[in-house]
């Protein structure tokens, strides 16, 4: 109803990562493009695979303007990650010490060192699959707009219950004011693999601080993207569609069959 959707949670998404900082995108496409069109790399890196017994998947391309894209790449190099290591910090040093110089590689690196990287990556994947599955939905060749409300109030919904007080979202009636600060968690719902990861880094707290500030700032930007973007916000009166929906039909069917008997009752 006059915007699309889909492209409304695309750039959410991209908002939330870009207020964060995060660099999963871009060590991805470093990562891709390091080992793509060098047969001599990819033969080592299958041998790394080999070795470790990892299956022997080639890295996804990713494009940084499409983050459809983002969440199965990352979850290659998640998949990859042990090979990685050895490839890049132990393999290359000792066998291949000229590529050391390389922009690439070092940027590569200096990922694979930062003791909150992977946790990064597995955030990234997290909520790009909270926005993916809006996406796939509405892909769909048949009509959904008596669906649309409640789906764009669903996903808001996902979100802010990953940083936002339960008591308050149930009382929530649809504007901003619940993400005003004293509406926040301290500590936001994060994915299994992300706690396990900061619980047992040995980064400064501070730095932990840092990441979960951004966790809180990725969620709230894309969220108050949709809510001011898209048809929730911008078209309300699509949640009369919702009479379309089956439940909807058959209420309204069973009121128009009792309509027509009390005609006779008149």
């Amino acid at each position: 109803m006059g915007t699309c959707n889909i492209h409304i949670m695309h750039n959410a998404f991209l908002k939330g990562l870009d207020v964060i900082r995060m660099s999963v995108s871009e060590f991805i496409v470093n990562v891709y493009y390091f080992f793509n069109g060098w047969p001599k790399r990819c033969e080592e890196f299958t041998n790394i695979q080999i070795k470790l017994a990892v299956t022997q998947h080639k890295f996804i391309k990713h494009c940084s303007s499409r983050w459809l894209t983002l969440g199965k790449a990352a979850l290659r190099i998640i998949e990859q990650w042990d090979c990685l290591i050895e490839y890049f910090t132990i393999f290359i040093p000792k066998k291949c010490s000229n590529l050391m110089t390389a922009s690439k590689y070092q940027g590569i690196v200096k990922q694979l060192r930062n003791s909150l990287f992977k946790a990064e990556i597995y955030f990234v994947i997290n909520s790009a699959s909270i926005y993916e599955n809006f996406s796939i939905l509405f892909q769909r060749q048949e009509p959904l707009i008596h669906v649309l409300h409640d789906e764009l109030k669903k996903l808001i919904l996902i979100i802010s219950g990953r940083i936002c007080k339960q008591n308050v979202l149930i009382k929530w009636s649809g504007d901003e004011s619940v993400f005003d600060s004293n509406n926040l968690l301290t500590i936001p719902q994060l994915p299994s693999e992300v706690s396990d990861l900061l619980n047992n880094s040995n980064t400064k707290e501070i730095e932990k601080k840092i990441f979960i500030e951004n966790v809180k700032k990725h969620y709230i930007n894309g969220a108050l993207h949709i809510l001011n973007k898209s048809s929730y916000g911008v078209s309300p009166k699509i949640k009369y569609f919702r009479c379309l929906q089956p439940p909807e039909l058959k209420k309204n069917e069973v009121a128009m069959i009792l309509a027509k008997w009390l005609i006779f009752f008149l």
